[in-house]
């Protein structure tokens, strides 16, 4: 059996079908080894290649290819279909940034929380409409008063409300009870690989506060 005779088609280009709501593209590459055999093809003086398809939304993709580890490549690359090519180009989204949204039951009280006992600052506004908009370094907060809802910590596990990856999480832990927050679970070293604690708003929202063991060590 020879490079000639051997299918690669029938054996190596088995691809899914690309499905969803937007265009797909596809750049197919095949990468030869010359120095080395295939080990799963029949026989051993079928040459050593690598199948390579790129699904990407309606963008087309400027590929490159170099050798890896002084190993020399034949690398061969494969058009999109015309219908591909002719498809308009789509900008992508991106999302820049992002404010978590929380109900509570009295505004001035969890503004307050926030502010004196977890570090937040005012961003904008008063709160005389109803709404404060605090941050804490990357971490922005949205508080919207709502007297009649249901309380947060009266919603079981649907209370749990954010986990934030620190840098100083002893030192956070020792700040924010000293302030007086509730703290719920101490400082401890997780099985993932984080050292967290665990607090509580006046409104019963639970806060996960981790750092990575190896920082925090």
């Amino acid at each position: 059996m020879t490079d000639d005779s051997y299918d690669y088609d029938a054996n190596c280009r088995l691809w899914p079908d690309a499905a969803g709501p937007c265009p797909v593209g596809t750049l197919d590459f095949e990468v030869t080894d010359p120095i080395r055999a295939s080990q799963y093809a029949p026989e051993p003086v079928v040459t050593r290649r690598l199948y390579v398809r790129a699904w990407y939304p309606a963008a087309r993709l400027a590929v490159r290819l170099e050798h890896v580890d002084a190993i020399p490549l034949a690398v061969v690359r494969r058009q999109a279909p015309a219908a591909e090519q002719s498809r308009p180009e789509v900008p992508m989204a991106r999302i820049i940034n992002s404010r978590s949204v929380l109900a509570v039951r009295d505004l001035a009280v969890s503004t307050r929380f926030y502010t004196e006992v977890l570090g937040f600052q005012r961003d904008f506004g008063d709160g005389s409409d109803g709404w404060s908009f605090l941050s804490r370094d990357g971490f922005r907060v949205m508080l919207g008063e709502c007297r009649d809802a249901t309380p947060a910590g009266e919603l079981g596990d649907h209370s749990w409300f954010v986990h934030l990856i620190v840098d100083g999480v002893e030192e956070l832990h020792a700040d924010v009870a000293r302030r007086g927050a509730e703290i719920i679970s101490p400082p401890a070293t997780k099985p993932w690989g984080l050292r967290e604690f665990v607090l509580r708003t006046p409104d019963g929202h639970r806060i996960v506060c981790g750092e990575p063991v190896a920082a925090a060590s």
